[in-house]
């Protein structure tokens, strides 16, 4: 008879090569501080870059200016009438903009 002996014996499939999330893993913060690289500057600090507007916040942006102004007109030729004009909410001007954008 043909006999193999085996050296594999069966186990769990956690222990096939993965590793679980612990403190035995290295972290962001322990790479950045092995590694001598500078850090990348933060919001508050005056080396750093904003990110560029895209397309959508640059048409809304212009909309919502191009709006303003028309607010204003429609003040100045209503003169002293007293009639106050209704606020937009941010959410709803978005959507409207949102509708043109697409169209």
């Amino acid at each position: 008879t043909y006999s193999v002996e085996s050296n594999y014996s069966v186990e769990s499939s956690s222990s096939f090569g993965h590793k679980r999330r612990g403190s035995s893993q290295s972290t962001c913060s322990d790479i950045s501080v092995a590694s001598n690289e500078p850090r990348r500057p933060k919001k508050g600090d005056g080396d750093y870059i904003k990110r560029p507007e895209n397309a959508f916040i640059l048409f809304r942006r212009k909309c919502c200016e191009e709006r303003k102004e028309l607010l204003q007109q429609e003040e100045e030729s209503a003169g002293a009438d007293g009639i106050p004009n209704k606020r937009q909410r941010q959410a709803d001007l978005s959507k409207t903009i949102s509708l043109q954008w697409k169209s």
